[in-house]
């Protein structure tokens, strides 16, 4: 899971569209900015989009070592 905001800390908006560097959807944006990803790697970048690809930014993430062991893994990131 993860709560994603912009650099202001508002969360990003609803059906936003988040994809790896390749391209490929792994998840969109719910409610205040909450939103499961599957399939993305333990650590990198991910692009996401709305307003029909007008608006984006791209999030960096890194799932420690202890948050892997978890089932469900809760990340706070900001998208820049």
């Amino acid at each position: 899971m993860l709560q994603l905001s912009d650099t202001q800390g508002e969360p990003l908006p609803f059906g936003a569209r988040i994809a790896d560097p390749s391209g490929q959807e792994l998840g969109l944006v719910g409610p205040e900015g909450l939103a499961y990803v599957a399939g993305a790697a333990p650590a990198g970048e991910l692009s996401v989009s709305w307003g029909g690809g007008a608006a984006n930014c791209t999030v960096a993430y890194h799932v420690s070592q202890e948050v892997l062991q978890t089932p469900i893994r809760n990340l706070k990131e900001t998208c820049r």
